[in-house]
């Protein structure tokens, strides 16, 4: 309740600012458009955490958390904005550890047009849904997100799942994935109902119970040094289907011991 609040008290274009801390909830927050929720460390690998006790950014929820996400972005339309989109939200060094608490809860779960999204220096732990989920809403999507070394460990579901129940034209369009980490998921890596100009660079997806990266639609993306390891499905698994043209690019990419 007290985060929630300093976000809606913080005008656009500010920062709400959590020192070092772990910060429990019982409540998912909903972040506005152009607002920034920054942590002052999140550790890319949250099982070493403890190793610096004191220095990172936590948010965790507590026993019997029952929203659908710790981290909640909605559409115009879903967040009655007074503007003409939600973009420009940004969330940086912090970590959401799910304590598996709940049934399908997201770490951050958006629907609709979430327009310029960036997340840099993030880490999704211990959800009992996806870590990053996405959906589109009413044939519209999410685009122009850009992620940035962000980490994704122990979810029940899939580590960065992009669905289209809205029937867009495709899942996400104009979205960049920069060195981002999927390990130990109990579905795929990566899961893509369709993508348009979706680029992963230096991404890695291992220890998952599906595909390191599963990718389906009309989609056209790249993949560019991007690797996995000992995942129990294929490492890379295209299933691109539907009329229109599809261009898949796999450049200096390693499958390892998959399948």
């Amino acid at each position: 309740v007290a985060i929630q609040a300093a976000i809606d008290a913080t005008p656009r274009g500010g920062t709400v600012y959590l020192p070092p801390g772990v910060y429990r909830t019982s409540a998912q927050l909903v972040l506005p458009p152009r607002t920034t929720l920054r942590g002052s460390h999140a550790p890319h690998w949250p099982q070493y955490a403890n190793d610096n006790p004191g220095v990172s950014s936590c948010i965790r929820a507590l026993s019997g958390y029952a929203g659908t996400a710790l981290v909640r972005i909605l559409d115009k339309a879903g967040g009655g904005w007074a503007e003409d989109y939600m973009s420009a939200a940004r969330i940086v060094n912090l970590t959401l550890d799910g304590g598996n608490f709940g049934s399908g809860v997201a770490g951050i779960y958006a629907t609709g047009q979430c327009v310029d999204i960036g997340l840099t220096d993030v880490c999704i732990n211990n959800m009992s849904g996806r870590g990053l989920r996405t959906d589109t809403l009413s044939t519209l999507q999410p685009k122009g997100w850009q992620l940035t070394r962000v980490a994704v460990q122990s979810c029940a579901g899939a580590s960065f799942y992009h669905a289209n129940t809205g029937g867009a034209d495709f899942a996400v369009t104009d979205m960049s994935y920069d060195n981002c980490w999927s390990g130990a998921s109990e579905d795929n890596g990566w899961h893509f109902d369709s993508a348009l100009s979706v680029d992963l660079l230096g991404c890695r997806s291992e220890f998952n119970a599906g595909y390191g990266y599963y990718l389906a639609g009309n989609s056209r993306a790249r993949f560019v040094d991007c690797d996995t390891d000992r995942n129990t499905k294929s490492g890379f698994y295209l299933e691109c289907q539907g009329t229109g043209s599809r261009s898949i690019l796999l450049s200096g990419c390693l499958a390892n011991r998959d399948g």
